[in-house]
């Protein structure tokens, strides 16, 4: 037992020894080059794959933490970029829209009232849920000299006429309801009629139009003047499709509105000039 004590307590003294030993071996070998660059080079290939396969899970860590990160950054600015793309595609549709508005702002200020009469510019606030009622509400009333019966026309032709009129509002009848009619002259020949409205958006009929009567599909109508309610000489449409059948009197022609009343939201108010004496 004490013997196996004793070289316990020696076992340090043998590992010194043993440690200069291969020491001083060292630098016998390093004081000859070839021989120590041969012996370094094979130590640095025996340790590489040790010190790779240490490294190895630090690097792998790293690479991952590192496209991880580089992910969630693309995926912010995916994300970014696709509510950019939408904001602008937002603002695209309303420059469109805006665009559009002002092509028709345009068309409006280049008619010029006939002599007598003048434009009163009104803008559209609502229309009228209603599917057998063909309405809209305008933001002008009696206050601008707004009254019933005054014609309401955009910038291709007449929109209806105006049967109600509060201070500051009033409501316009368009010309498509079935209860709106108004005298008509066909450009072409002169030949007089009535169109009414057909609760079709954009439609109108002729009515007691005989069979025989010389009127033709495009054929453009104006407004006659006829009963006096209407001014003479605006645009209210175009002749769509003519149906004529030998056994009834009267052909049955439609129409087709030159205003937009769908797409307008400016108007003009048609109204008659003061005579001043």
């Amino acid at each position: 037992m004490k013997e196996l004590l004793f070289v316990r307590e020696q076992s340090p003294l043998l590992r010194f020894t043993a440690c200069v030993v291969v020491s001083i071996v060292l630098l016998f070998v390093e004081q000859r080059q070839p021989l120590g660059d041969k012996l370094r080079y094979g130590m640095a290939v025996v340790v590489y794959p040790i010190q790779w396969a240490v490294h190895a899970p630090n690097v792998l860590f790293s690479n991952l933490a590192q496209y991880f990160r580089r992910k969630t950054i693309l995926i912010k600015k995916l994300q970014d970029l696709d509510r950019r793309n939408l904001l602008l595609n937002v603002r695209v549709q309303k420059f469109q829209a805006i665009e559009s508005e002002n092509v028709r702002l345009r068309k409006l200020l280049k008619l010029s009232p006939q002599r007598g009469e003048n434009f009163l510019a009104a803008e559209i606030m609502c229309i009228d849920s209603d599917s057998f009622v063909h309405q809209v509400k305008l933001n002008r009333g009696k206050i601008d000299g707004v009254y019933t019966g005054q014609m309401v026309m955009d910038h291709n032709g007449i929109v209806g006429s105006v049967i109600n009129v509060n201070h500051k509002t009033s409501t316009v009848l368009l010309l498509t309801d079935p209860s709106f009619a108004i005298p008509v002259e066909n450009v072409r020949n002169g030949r007089r009629a009535i169109a009414s409205g057909t609760g079709v958006n954009g439609m109108m009929l002729l009515r007691h139009v005989p069979n025989t009567a010389d009127i033709k599909v495009g054929d453009l109508l104006i407004t006659s003047g006829l009963g006096g309610r209407y001014s003479t000489g605006y645009p209210v449409g175009v002749v769509f499709d003519v149906q004529r059948e030998p056994s009834k009197p009267f052909a049955e022609i439609i129409v087709k509105s030159n205003a937009e009343l769908g797409a307008s939201r400016h108007v003009l108010l048609l109204g008659r000039m003061e005579i001043q004496e």
